[in-house]
């Protein structure tokens, strides 16, 4: 695994807690493979949301 440092393109706050998104991992991606990965996530913070919500 490469462990290069983030490429930061934007942070902000909610409330106490500080967020940076870095675009490391879909900086080369074409735009179909871009679509995938962000389904992918939100299919993972949808999984943990229902499981929360139980």
């Amino acid at each position: 695994m490469d462990h290069e440092e983030p490429h930061v393109v934007k942070e902000f706050s909610i409330g106490e807690t500080k967020v940076k998104i870095a675009d490391n991992f879909c900086r080369n991606k074409t735009e179909e493979d871009i679509q995938l990965i962000l389904k992918e996530a939100a299919d993972i913070v949808m999984k943990s949301r229902k499981r929360k919500a139980i």
